[in-house]
């Protein structure tokens, strides 16, 4: 199998001076053909009369192909091309199609950029294989000394930074699987990101909700996309259902044997294996034991959701649930993982000398937190009634 390498260059200028681009790469979909862009400015972007590009480069010296950008972006928003005619997925907001020659069989330097201008607005740079010729592209697509990252048939480029010049700017997944790192296992476990407010840097955090049989557990509210998010317990521990609301309305109910739409419509699990439907602010696919769902508003912001269908002997089935590419720093969200990711946690030093246990500050009060691996990731233990104070749990599971 042929591996794939890319890294990106984000509005850099030759002399290293920084300026604020407006419109970046925001994924590329070598399978389903498709390009995304996303504005970073809250104003509106206009690309008609800008003379706006998007290039192709084989290695070379000259640009292989390239298509004049149409239409506008919304502020904060994002718009999808689709490349040569391809139209596999529906559009976030209206893009239409471009002509664009970006093939997998040799490597590939793809810009975008405003003709007349010196810099480029943003770059993304792949190889086929570690040893394929790409080193001459342009001089600009050299600026991280030829430090590509690792791609493998059968993913997609998603942009996780807006403004940082390296491949860590980028994760590279599978087509339809985001791999989140925000969510709630079976049990429910709950892991998740979170801003250590005395060094500012993230910390992974754990903690464990519990509650009755039949008690709903508020996950996450998205307000950009007006989504909320329950979990249904089968009993003390696992979660049985997942519903995904909006307006009070629960446009899609995930049970451990079918899934239900707002319509009524039932798709059994075992009957929908590479199942894919399409709605105007949807995009739901079923691949085996895992349900992707896409939920986005009218300007482009979306929200993407993982649930998976487990089985043990001892508890049957039940379901797992996980949020691709989130903040939950940001006010955009709330319900137990926006909350969590809103306190002001901080982490003291370590006080055992086997590194397992600290003690964090939150709200002018001491907790305990212990170091432990789960999910094959290191996070701190956290009791939930001491992570959500001053809320309690009855805010959250009843």
């Amino acid at each position: 199998m042929k591996s794939l390498h890319f890294l990106s260059i984000l509005c850099l200028v030759l002399s290293l001076e920084r300026f604020q681009c407006q419109v970046v790469i925001n994924e590329l979909d070598l399978n389903l053909n498709y390009i995304e862009l996303r504005n970073l400015n809250s104003a509106p972007f206009t690309f008609d009369g800008q003379s706006v590009k998007l290039a192709s480069y084989s290695p070379g010296p000259t640009y292989e192909s390239s298509a004049i950008l149409t239409g506008s972006i919304a502020g904060n928003g994002i718009v999808k091309y689709d490349i040569n005619g391809a139209k596999k997925r529906r559009k976030r907001s209206p893009g239409g199609s471009i002509a664009l020659n970006i093939g997998t069989d040799a490597s590939r330097y793809i810009l975008i950029y405003k003709q007349g201008e010196s810099v480029n607005w943003d770059s993304l740079v792949f190889k086929t294989s570690e040893s394929a010729s790409g080193t001459v592209f342009t001089a600009n697509a050299n600026e991280w000394d030829n430090k590509y990252l690792l791609y493998s048939p059968g993913k997609v480029f998603v942009r996780i930074a807006d403004s940082s010049d390296s491949p860590e700017s980028w994760e590279i997944r599978d087509v339809g699987t985001p791999d989140a790192p925000n969510g709630a296992n079976g049990d429910p476990h709950f892991m998740q990101t979170i801003l250590d407010r005395r060094t500012n840097k993230t910390e992974k955090v754990c903690y464990d909700v519990t509650g009755k049989s039949g008690n709903k557990i508020f996950i996450l509210e998205d307000k950009l996309t007006s989504t909320k998010v329950f979990g249904i317990l089968l009993n003390d521990y696992y979660m049985h259902s997942i519903e995904i609301v909006q307006k009070q309305l629960i446009i899609f109910n995930i049970k451990t044997n079918e899934i239900i739409f707002k319509n009524g419509k039932q798709i059994i699990w075992e009957s929908a294996n590479h199942l894919e439907e399409y709605g105007k602010f949807f995009h739901i696919s079923i691949i085996q034991n895992n349900v992707f769902l896409n939920i986005k508003n009218t300007i482009g912001n979306r929200l993407n959701v993982k649930i998976s269908r487990r089985e043990t002997d001892l508890t049957g089935k039940y379901l797992d649930i996980s949020f691709d590419n989130i903040t939950p720093t940001n006010d955009r969200y709330y319900g137990i993982i926006g909350h969590v990711g809103h306190q002001p946690i901080a982490f003291m030093d370590l006080i055992q000398e086997d590194d397992k246990t600290t003690v964090v500050k939150m709200n002018n009060s001491l907790f305990n937190a212990k170091k432990l691996t789960r999910y094959e990731n290191e996070c701190w233990l956290i009791k939930f009634e001491d992570l959500i104070a001053p809320k309690v749990p009855q805010d959250f599971v009843n």
